[in-house]
């Protein structure tokens, strides 16, 4: 019998997981939690061979939780089951241990694969993401931030939108009439986004946005 917990703010969601998993004979689910703190509460009194956990919750989230739990128990085999498919954040939940990552929408025979996959001591990341892959993702992502960190940068879509347009060489007169608005707009948003991240000239705010539309996949839009 294979002993799972469940971790997930919706309740919804987590209630008919719940039920989906009762109807295997081979699996038992012996708890649930509705987020991070909660969650570690129980965890290591109920001692599950599976935890199935969402990444954004409240109090704490996923990644985090497996990070605290990880560091008392080094043989938690953790899944996250989410919305997310970035590539960050699959890279920091391979990085924070965990062993399994599955969007929400999976069907059943996948998601019992997975768990028998991690139960066994493997990693199931879907079939693009090999461990090789994952240890990849999580180097590159190292060294990107070292670079830059555009999530601090709490850039607006707007300025998100500028940006683009600044890495395919356009002039402000042409971003502005690209986006429909006026060129002194244009301009102070590009101050705006250099006085975000610190840039003291035209070339900085030019290499990042280059840099930016390269790698935006690997950060949270």
């Amino acid at each position: 019998m294979i002993r799972i917990m469940v971790v997930d703010d919706h309740k919804l969601f987590r209630s008919g997981l719940i039920s989906l998993l009762q109807t295997q004979q081979n699996l038992f689910v012996v708890g649930e939690a509705s987020d991070g703190e909660e969650c570690e509460d129980i965890y290591f009194t109920l001692n599950p061979d599976i935890l199935l956990i969402d990444i954004e919750m409240p109090k704490r989230n996923g990644i985090e939780t497996i990070r605290s739990i990880k560091e008392l128990d080094k043989n938690v085999k953790a899944i996250v089951l989410t919305q997310h498919e970035n590539e960050s954040v699959i890279a920091r939940a391979f990085e924070a241990g965990a062993m399994g990552y599955m969007n929400k929408d999976i069907i059943l025979g996948e998601l019992l694969y997975a768990i028998n996959t991690v139960l066994s001591g493997n990693i199931y990341f879907g079939p693009a993401y090999t461990r090789a892959r994952l240890e990849e993702l999580v180097i590159r992502l190292n060294e990107l931030e070292e670079m830059y960190d555009p999530e601090s940068y709490k850039l607006t879509p707007r300025e998100i939108e500028v940006i683009l347009l600044i890495a395919t060489g356009l002039t402000s007169l042409e971003i502005a009439d690209s986006l429909n608005i006026k060129k002194r707009t244009v301009d102070s948003i590009r101050k705006n986004i250099s006085d975000k991240c610190n840039f003291s000239g035209g070339h900085q705010l030019l290499k990042f946005a280059v840099w930016y539309k390269k790698n935006r996949h690997l950060f949270k839009q």
